[in-house]
């Protein structure tokens, strides 16, 4: 059962995610399912830095993209909805924008070090 549910933000218990590996642009990603959606894995945060994953998952939604946030005692994982209009993306496109944000995702790992 989700906590909350705001717009597209979603937060969950983490002991209610399931999580999974998948093969993407050459390398093994991380993903999330809840509640039969798909996420890929975008950061983890430490139970410090919630409000970092709250700000960006709240940014991520202004863009119009769909994320969870994966809560534990330890961490906020925030993930990023995979079939969010999926179906109205090509094949190109998705691949762009996950490639994309992979990059987000190196930049952002350097930035919080």
């Amino acid at each position: 059962m989700p906590i909350l549910a705001d717009m597209n933000l979603l937060l969950a218990n983490e002991s209610d995610c399931r999580f999974f590996k998948f093969w993407f642009h050459d390398r093994v990603c991380d993903g999330i399912s809840y509640q039969g959606e798909l996420y890929y894995q975008f950061h983890s945060f430490n139970s410090q830095r919630r409000d970092q994953a709250y700000d960006l998952g709240s940014k991520l939604i202004d863009r119009g993209i769909s994320v969870i946030i994966c809560c534990s005692k330890q961490r906020y994982l925030l993930g990023i909805n995979l079939r969010n209009n999926w179906s109205e993306i090509g094949e190109y496109e998705k691949q762009q924008f996950l490639v994309e944000v992979q990059g987000l995702e190196s930049v952002l790992s350097q930035l919080l070090q």
